[in-house]
């Protein structure tokens, strides 16, 4: 065939493929509507439980589980960049933040659910009982806000690095050598640390409670004492004593959430000191505190957050080796 009657021949071929493919594809559409099973709506009790603020007004009825377990719970995407203020610490200090935001942005924690938020520590002396049960209509809204943010990889990394980041600088400001020579090293000073935190609940009117090296193994009647004094530094697990703990998990657990939980309360509770009462101050309490910030091998069960002292002190303080 001559190359002059080809070429109508292909242009005549090309729109009437290009038409039946459009016919074919708008039949296939349109029966595509009968063929395709509509996505059941949600309720309107999902789309409001879905849309609301952790507040008192939410957390008040019986019902209040439909929040737990409808509610998108929200958290703060991971970032890889450390913060830029942090630009003059030693490489040392700032290759370990930037590991630790890989190791969030990897292994975030487990998204809350309401089997999640009623996981209980194996060792609560009110076993029958879930969280969501235990906690008082004053107390609710609080706890899910800390709930949330213990499961918030985000906003954890932001928070942890901070209150590191604060640790070296301190050090190398002080003009001590071997502070100084410590932090270039990635080392962080306990002395330094316990300072700080000492000056930060102190602003919140709340004490630190230490539990000394070598302490027996406290009763459920002292442990609550314990805790009406303040925050716990545990240093009865120092060494090699059930290192999943450590002495230090629930000073960065406090710090990290008391401020939201006393903002979530709607002004039921207008001082910290209230929570460490709460807890301290009955079986029930004690219980709500084992659930909410001592359990054990929580990850092992296939669940990850703060709430696990492992979490805080063996993926996170622990890649800072320590000095006195």
């Amino acid at each position: 065939m001559k190359r002059h009657l080809l070429l109508p021949l292909l242009f005549f071929s090309t729109i009437f493929i290009s038409a039946d493919a459009q016919a074919i594809a708008c039949i296939d559409n349109f029966l595509a509507l009968f063929r395709r099973t509509p996505a059941s709506p949600a309720t309107p009790e999902q789309v409001a439980a879905a849309q609301l603020d952790i507040t008192p007004a939410v957390t008040a009825g019986d019902d209040w589980r439909n929040l737990l377990q409808n509610r998108e719970w929200r958290a703060t995407a991971p970032s890889l960049t450390v913060n830029p203020r942090f630009a003059g610490l030693p490489q040392a200090v700032q290759e370990r933040f930037r590991n630790l935001r890989q190791q969030g942005n990897n292994a975030g924690f487990t998204r809350v659910t309401a089997a999640v938020f009623d996981r209980k520590n194996r060792l609560t002396n009110i076993k029958r009982k879930r969280l969501s049960e235990l906690l008082s209509p004053k107390m609710r809204a609080p706890h899910a806000r800390a709930i949330e943010m213990l499961s918030d990889t985000g906003r954890w990394n932001d928070y942890f690095e901070d209150t590191m980041g604060e640790v070296f600088t301190r050090m190398m400001n002080s003009g001590d050598p071997r502070l100084v020579a410590a932090a270039g090293r990635g080392e962080f000073s306990e002395a330094v640390l316990m300072e700080m935190f000492r000056e930060r609940f102190a602003r919140r009117g709340v004490n630190i409670a230490v539990i000394e090296p070598g302490a027996k193994l406290l009763s459920f009647r002292q442990f609550r004492a314990k805790l009406r004094e303040g925050v716990i530094w545990d240093r009865a697990f120092e060494g090699n004593y059930l290192t999943s703990h450590g002495p230090f998990p629930h000073l960065f657990q406090l710090d990290y959430v008391l401020d939201d939980m006393v903002q979530a309360s709607g002004g039921q509770v207008t001082r910290s000191q209230e929570f460490f009462d709460y807890w301290g101050g009955s079986n029930e309490g004690l219980a709500v505190w084992n659930d909410m910030f001592d359990l054990f091998s929580e990850k092992a069960s296939g669940h990850h957050s703060l709430r696990d002292t492992y979490t805080v002190t063996n993926e996170y303080l622990s890649r800072f080796p320590r000095i006195p």
